[in-house]
């Protein structure tokens, strides 16, 4: 049996690390035992942080039943909403007595079904009973949709002397002789990961070393706050297209971590020479050059940071993702219209672009529009949908109408 499971905390109290809020989750527990809705929690941490250990000391320790939910398979989605709703109602004669668990949630769109945050947000508007959520990144924007419907409570990394504590007395329950240099390297070695640390003191393994993954947002803590020279080095950004995004995360949210002019105003200027280096490397693919960027991009925008902001701030996605993935359809329409203009006007498909404002001002202008729709359609091999995506309003309605008949002379009489 593996230890994790085992030595596993039968109350709260005796979870190790993050006293605060593991009595924040209590508390948030006890308050529906007294007729007092909340939001569901949205707790959020790295790995080996516990998540899954205080919901389940939790339940313990208030005489809950936990009800594990999973994301959906392929073509049970409408099974699934309908039980989801149902136990989040809290119908039943023991809702009371209940602890809905959804684990690692930013991970659900790996089941590649589409709208599923959005109908789970939905649903967890109207939960009456204790809704119990876990995720490594809070601020992934795969789990966006339900961040307004949840009241968020951050995980830190276990500290190293309180796992070395941890593996001290499980290993005096279990009678083994252990030295203290081999704790201290095994809690040292585990990076904050107290399940890790667990399972390396059960296999004997003291000599293993894990290199911690980074989220977004504990990396955009050290470009903007980096303590110092050589911490900002030990930061890995991952490769040039990784950083790419990094860099508009950068620039999406430096005004709200440099509140002062002078300084926005220079730590711009850090990331921009960042990107021109960046920009050397691929058109010349000399990677030397990737120490310069990396120094600027990291110990750069840090250093210029004089007037300090206490206190947490919320990181934004990136608005130019969100525009291009909004656009997304749009763009697939003028693609493919170029592919068929270009011939016609002997010019590539990209240049061809430019021919779509002449396109929609002879929609506009010429009549009578359902003709002018027609031959257009015929001589660039547009479909009607294309033709009303490109030109907008002015041929929405094209196929709708036709053109009136004329009566003759010699029908009025």
């Amino acid at each position: 049996m593996l230890w994790t499971l085992k030595h596993a905390p039968a109350k709260t109290a005796d979870v190790c690390g993050n006293t605060e809020s593991v009595s924040r989750i209590k508390k948030w527990a006890l308050s529906f035992s007294l007729g007092q809705l909340q939001k569901p929690i949205l707790v959020h941490g790295s790995a080996g942080s516990a998540k899954s250990a205080i919901a389940y000391a939790l339940a313990k320790e208030l005489e809950l039943e936990i009800i594990p939910i999973l994301p959906p398979t392929g073509g049970e989605l409408g099974k699934w909403e309908k039980r989801l709703s149902e136990v989040l109602a809290g119908s039943s004669l023991f809702s009371s007595q209940t602890l809905v668990l959804c684990e690692d949630v930013d991970e659900w769109h790996l089941s590649k079904i589409r709208g599923l945050m959005q109908k789970f947000a939905a649903l967890l508007n109207e939960a009456n009973v204790p809704v119990y959520i876990s995720a490594h990144d809070a601020y992934s924007q795969k789990i966006a949709p339900i961040r307004p419907y949840c009241e968020l409570i951050s995980l830190k990394a276990i500290n190293h002397s309180s796992i070395a504590s941890e593996l001290v007395r499980i290993s005096e329950l279990e009678g083994l002789r252990v030295t203290s240099e081999t704790i201290q390297k095994i809690a040292l070695n585990s990076r904050g990961d107290l399940r890790a640390a667990i399972n390396d003191l059960q296999a004997h393994n003291s000599n293993s070393f894990r290199e911690s993954q980074k989220q977004q947002t504990d990396i955009l803590k050290m470009v903007f706050r980096s303590p110092s020279f050589s911490a900002a080095k030990s930061v890995d950004l991952g490769p040039l297209m990784e950083r790419s995004t990094l860099k508009m995360y950068v620039s999406e949210n430096l005004p709200a971590e440099f509140f002062d002019a002078h300084d926005m105003a220079q730590g711009f200027d850090f990331l921009s020479r960042a990107d021109i280096f960046d920009g050397r490397i691929m058109r010349r693919q000399y990677w030397g050059y990737l120490r310069y960027s990396y120094l600027l991009l990291l110990w750069g925008v840090s250093s210029c940071r004089r007037h300090i902001r206490a206190g947490f701030t919320p990181y934004s996605f990136p608005s130019y993702i969100r525009k291009m993935g909004a656009t997304r359809s749009k763009r697939a329409i003028y693609k493919n219209a170029g592919l068929k203009i270009g011939p016609k006007c002997h010019c590539t498909s990209k240049n061809a672009l430019i021919f779509i404002p002449l396109i929609c001002a002879q929609m506009e202008t010429l009549e009578p529009k359902a003709e002018v729709g027609q031959k257009l359609c015929s001589h660039y091999k547009f479909d009607e949908e294309e033709l009303a995506a490109i030109c907008g309003s002015a041929a929405s309605t094209l196929y709708s109408k036709k053109p009136a008949k004329r009566k003759s002379v010699g029908a009025r009489i």
